[in-house]
């Protein structure tokens, strides 16, 4: 049976569910790193959107966000050539 979970209430356990870790299964570094980034993007997707949030409620916050927004915008922007 899948469960459809909110991804903001996922934990570290739960991101290990349905990983085989049997006998057979030899992990290697590049699978240990592979695995290292994946729950480190969803850390910091999961730390994302709860500043999204809290910046729905929070008008310094909404503020500093639109700024980093517009920061990361004009620097890709100039990274482009544009």
């Amino acid at each position: 049976m899948v469960t459809k979970l909110n991804p903001s209430v996922i934990t570290d356990d739960m991101m290990y569910e349905g990983i085989d870790l049997s006998a057979s299964f030899v992990p290697t570094a590049e699978i240990d790193a592979e695995l290292a980034d994946r729950i480190a993007q969803i850390r910091e997707d999961r730390l994302w959107g709860e500043i999204r949030r809290a910046a729905k409620t929070n008008s310094t916050l909404q503020s500093a966000l639109e700024k980093c927004i517009i920061i990361y915008k004009l620097s890709k922007d100039y990274e482009n050539g544009i």
